[in-house]
């Protein structure tokens, strides 16, 4: 799944120990009379050339809440195969042959306030992902 995975990505960059040749990260965050606000972007390219971005804008005050995801993914390694070991190297995978390319993108967007809520999304992916 193409949602959980793209959320996965800066969690198997950071928790899989990759050597990271560029990267790039900056947040923010504010709090008010009036309600908080914060604001993520995680970009990186591993040392095989996957790149990865992610932002992430969260905000609540008095009407309601928000949030909205971007998420991009670019590379030959599977960032949503979940191997049987519990972990995102796929050295382990039978089916993965190292070859694969593939791109995935995310946007999602959710509203909440006292007339309601919304939610919105678009994902897709494209590449010899066959898992």
């Amino acid at each position: 799944m193409v949602v959980g995975s793209l959320i996965a990505i800066p969690l198997t960059v950071g928790a899989a120990g990759m050597a990271l040749a560029d990267d790039y990260s900056a947040s923010s965050a504010t709090a008010g009379p009036n309600g908080t606000y914060a604001d993520r972007v995680v970009s990186a390219v591993d040392d095989e050339g996957n790149a990865f971005y992610l932002r992430q804008q969260v905000a609540t005050g008095p009407g309601g809440a928000s949030s909205n995801t971007v998420a991009a993914y670019a590379g030959d390694d599977h960032p949503h195969h979940h191997n049987h070991h519990g972990n995102y190297n796929n050295d382990d995978d039978e089916d993965y042959d190292g070859d694969d390319q593939g791109a995935a993108f995310l946007w999602s967007s959710n509203v909440a306030g006292p007339n309601g809520a919304s939610s919105a999304e678009i994902a897709s992916s494209a590449g010899d992902w066959d898992n």
